[in-house]
């Protein structure tokens, strides 16, 4: 097949969760022998091979004001896919839901090829579990590039529900493709001896990643445990009141005691967190709204007996009580009970690490991923 993936995170920039995913798939799409293309709207714009994948970022150029630079990037995108489209016989298109990015691809009339649109949860669903607004002109675009697909397909039933709410009148998903994670990268090592007083945190130090609830039940955990110390592999927000730092937020409000025993490693590299993971004691994931989260998959890769938020997708991600544990985490005393449940019973962080392992590469491991993203285009495509 000859696949077109759009994508504006590819990284190195921004590398956020749509950039690592489509990254990861299209890679692993190019190594099945698939003709893959990229493209996409950079500050840094390129055209290179990152094995074996074609990869062309356009210019990010700045017009008269944000939303005029925001509708021409989007036309831009447009008029650039449907050039690689024509040039290079592309079969199929897939764009993110996110921001838009496909709203112009039918315009001004379809592509003669099958466009999918992937639901990784848009700026207005996201902006909905912030309690805040996207502006219209963004509201939008999203739209126009869900109705814009001639075939949908969500990262978790959770988002595939969700975008439906928020986003009222379009029509269902067709299927659901899990996120997954690579057991080349994230596998457990007998050689790493986990350490039982390390509770680790990954992501972003963010609202919606659930931080605040974490620290208010930190204090509960940290008095129990002495040993204990929490390790936050995740880089900064300004999610903190009036645009401010929420790490500086959350350590204002954090007793001073237990400042030494929380330990900023800042954002860390993709390449930097296998280790962690295979050291954590406990990994704990609390956040409010999660498409389908990577971090918890790539923990559970690795052994690592997970908390997660029994809020959102997570629960398609983890089984209670079989491969990890779900809190609320809205409430403080139930997170820091089931962190402490695996603090304290190294018997049970051990049973649910290894069956974790076993249920990512069952379920959520590349090799089954691509199995499925294939069946799925090759219906697209009809062949």
């Amino acid at each position: 097949m000859r696949i077109l993936y759009i994508c504006s995170e590819y990284p190195p920039d921004r590398a956020g969760g749509i950039g690592v995913f489509t990254r990861q798939l299209a890679c692993a799409m190019a190594l099945r022998g698939h003709d893959v293309f990229v493209l996409g709207v950079s500050g840094s714009p390129r055209t290179v091979d990152d094995d074996g994948v074609r990869v062309t970022m356009i210019s990010d150029r700045n017009f008269a004001g944000p939303h005029a630079t925001y509708l021409a990037r989007q036309w831009r995108l447009s008029r650039a896919a449907r050039t690689i489209i024509v040039e290079h016989g592309i079969q199929i298109v897939e764009a993110p839901d996110y921001r838009g990015q496909a709203a112009f691809l039918n315009l001004p009339t379809p592509p003669r090829i099958p466009i999918v649109v992937r639901y990784h949860g848009t700026a207005s669903v996201l902006a909905r579990a912030r309690r805040n607004r996207v502006s219209r002109l963004t509201a939008f675009l999203e739209q126009r590039g869900l109705a814009a697909a001639t075939h949908r397909v969500a990262v978790s039933q959770f988002i595939a529900d969700t975008t439906q709410r928020v986003h009222r009148g379009t029509p269902a998903v067709d299927e659901v493709l899990h996120n997954f994670t690579d057991s080349r990268i994230f596998f457990p090592t007998p050689a790493t001896a986990r350490d039982p007083n390390l509770l680790l945190f990954v992501g972003k130090i963010a609202l919606v990643k659930g931080v605040k609830e974490l620290f208010a039940a930190l204090p509960r955990i940290l008095l129990r445990f002495p040993a204990l110390r929490l390790e936050m592999a995740a880089g900064d927000s300004t999610d903190g009141a009036g645009r401010t730092s929420l790490k500086e937020e959350l350590l204002r409000e954090l007793p001073t005691e237990f400042h030494p025993r929380v330990i900023f490693h800042g954002a860390v590299p993709h390449a930097g967190l296998p280790d962690l993971y295979r050291r954590a004691g406990a990994c704990v994931f609390p956040s409010r709204m999660e498409a389908m989260a990577l971090a918890p998959l790539e923990a559970m890769a690795c052994g690592a007996a997970v908390v997660v938020s029994a809020n959102s997708s997570m629960r398609e991600e983890v089984d209670h009580g079989v491969t990890g544990l779900h809190a609320d985490s809205a409430d403080p005393e139930d997170l820091a009970a089931k962190v402490a449940m695996l603090v304290e019973d190294r018997g049970l962080a051990e049973r649910l690490g290894t069956a974790a392992h076993r249920a990512v590469l069952e379920k959520f491991d590349l090799p089954v991923a691509l199995s499925r993203n294939e069946q799925f285009y090759r219906g697209c495509i009809g062949t």
